[in-house]
């Protein structure tokens, strides 16, 4: 026995599919269904747009081609507004997740997803489960309700808006108050060379914050030359004027480096640090920046003028809390004596595991201080020792997941103060990394990393003497 789904028109004839299979198709978002137990409903006679096919002349087709034809139409939905619409347009946002077929009341569910109110229907339907109790035989069903052709027609036509896949895990972003996403976003390979174009830059925010990730790292300098400096920063605006909940995301900026003709050069003099921080306002088209990062220590500034200048800048009201990178624990204590440091951001990753032995991630754990990991699976040339590694593999295969994953999971699990925030360039990068913050490892796992990465981590009150 088969299944029949009419799909609209521009994606073609209708495809029929055999029972239980499952399609998951993800480029920027995720569309998943199961269909099954059908012969215990089809007595229940489904709507016209979802019935058993007996004898029907329409053509059978693989379960290849049913995953072509949706992901052909994926494209002209994203095109048509990023597989997205207005709340005016949805009256809710909608999320399209795995969808199973309820064997108790023959009803496919949708596992934890929004469906428009417009969309409701009286007759056989799709149902977001967990979200009330649903008795056909005893009263109407009080879950929000769609007809299985209505969210197939959505996903394909684009008036679904694309869904996380997993709940994001939380971190306290210092001592803030705010809570981020556990992995956030590096921005910088977006703007520097082989960067891809903006409109997929965008794409690439926008599938990241799907994944659920709410903190986003930039820098003025994340660009070409000093030609184009502000270029991420202005990116990362774009996207975020495009995004329904701009608000819920963090945006961390960074000043006190140049770019002249495409070098890294230092300058963290207080002039120097509140110019870059008006243009940072500029680029992000903000009253005032969440957190403002020191990028780097001047070797001919004092340490104290440079975290001066943004101490004056915090209270001039244009940035909201400092932070620091690239930072040894005793420079961060002397920027401590200055002004509240409630962020720094290091270089650190399996290969790269100095900030655990040199007292400052132990500093960052005493103080309240979050920790972001930049380059944590080793940037554009340290990737493939983590793709080649055999511990990370092995784990990886164990767990479905890719090296990279399991090298971003393994830092969540060294200290609760670290926030990864890898890089990406392409839509597929930025979902594998987000889906990092849901792993969790056996006993044997840790073992296992604790063996091939081992780390001698200076205790909390080594780290307070620094």
């Amino acid at each position: 026995m088969s299944l029949s789904l009419t799909v609209p028109p521009s994606v073609g004839v209708p495809v029929l599919v055999p029972l239980s299979v499952v399609l998951t198709v993800v480029d920027g978002f995720s569309v998943g269904f199961v269909v099954g137990n059908v012969a215990e409903a089809e007595s229940r006679r489904p709507p016209s747009s979802l019935h058993a096919a007996s004898g029907s002349a329409t053509p059978r087709v693989s379960k290849l081609r049913v995953v072509q034809t949706i992901a052909s139409a994926i494209p002209r939905a994203r095109a048509a507004g990023d597989c997205r619409r207005s709340e005016a347009t949805l009256g809710a946002r909608a999320r399209v997740g795995r969808m199973t077929w309820s064997q108790h009341d023959a009803r496919p569910s949708i596992d934890d997803r929004e469906i428009p109110g417009e969309m409701k229907s009286t007759s056989r339907r799709w149902t977001r489960a967990g979200a009330g109790s649903c008795d056909n035989a005893q009263r109407p069903c009080t879950r929000a309700e769609v007809p299985v052709s209505d969210v197939l027609g959505s996903v394909l036509s684009g008036r679904f808006a694309p869904a996380r896949t997993q709940p994001m895990n939380l971190r306290p972003l210092g001592s803030t108050g705010l809570q981020v996403s556990s992995i956030g976003l590096g921005g910088m390979p977006l703007s520097l060379e082989g960067r891809p174009a903006k409109s997929e830059a965008i794409k690439v925010i926008h599938a990241s914050l799907r994944a659920g990730v709410t903190l986003i790292d930039t820098a003025d300098v994340y660009c070409l030359d000093q030609s184009e400096i502000g270029h991420n920063e202005k990116l990362i605006e774009a996207a975020l004027e495009q995004w329904p909940e701009p608000e819920s995301v963090v945006v961390a900026t960074k000043g006190g480096l140049t770019r002249p003709g495409g070098a890294w050069v230092t300058d963290a003099h207080p002039r120097r640090l509140k110019a870059a921080c008006e243009a940072s306002l500029k680029a992000l088209k903000v009253p005032a920046i969440t957190l403002y990062q020191l990028h780097s220590v001047d070797d001919v500034v004092p340490l104290e003028d440079s975290v001066g200048a943004l101490a004056e800048l915090r209270r001039a009201g244009k940035i909201v809390h400092i932070g620091l990178s690239n930072v040894t624990a005793a420079q961060i204590r002397r920027a401590q004596q200055v002004a509240p440091i409630v962020s720094v951001q290091n270089r650190c990753g399996v290969f790269d595991r100095r900030d655990f032995s040199n007292g400052v991630i132990s500093l960052c754990e005493a103080e309240k201080i979050a920790y972001l990991a930049y380059s944590p699976v080793g940037g554009s040339r340290g990737k493939h020792r983590i793709a080649d590694d055999p511990t990370l593999r092995r784990i990886a295969a164990d767990h479905g997941v890719s090296p990279f994953q399991i090298a971003l999971a393994w830092l969540l699990a060294r200290s609760p103060v670290i926030i990864p925030i890898p890089g990406a360039s392409k839509i597929t990068s930025a979902i594998d990394s987000a889906a990092a913050g849901a792993l969790t490892f056996s006993s044997d796992d840790l073992a296992a990393l604790e063996h091939a990465f081992p780390v001698t981590q200076a205790s909390p009150s080594a780290a307070r003497a620094v």
